[in-house]
């Protein structure tokens, strides 16, 4: 159960847990949209971790993807880097107008 608006970590922690308690047989996942970026990092955690998280990829199979979002997750990263950039040039742009304007001036500004 994974939910919306989470971070792929916390997705790929629930999809380790359901297969921790749900799987007995050999197994793959279905992934759709962003579900394929949360099975891939889920997938990669299990491979790189403990022995006991190795032994839960032991009856995997296979891996089908719908509509993949999985690079959608870079590019989220991008946006939010690009987000911080144009927060950091406006900051710039307004700074100059600290000396030439009066604080109830600018509040006037900003809240309009």
């Amino acid at each position: 159960d994974t939910a919306t608006l989470q971070s792929v970590d916390y997705n790929a922690a629930c999809i380790e847990r359901a297969v921790k308690a749900h799987v007995n047989t050999p197994w793959g996942w279905l992934g759709y949209s962003q579900g394929c970026a949360n099975a891939f990092r889920a997938e990669a955690l299990m491979l790189q971790g403990t022995p006991q998280q190795r032994a839960l990829m032991e009856g995997f199979r296979c891996r089908h993807l719908l509509f993949s979002a999985a690079n959608g997750s870079a590019h989220a990263i991008s946006t939010e880097w690009k987000i911080n950039q144009a927060l950091v040039d406006g900051e710039r742009f307004l700074k100059r107008f600290q000396a030439n304007m009066s604080m109830t001036s600018q509040h006037v500004i900003l809240q309009q």
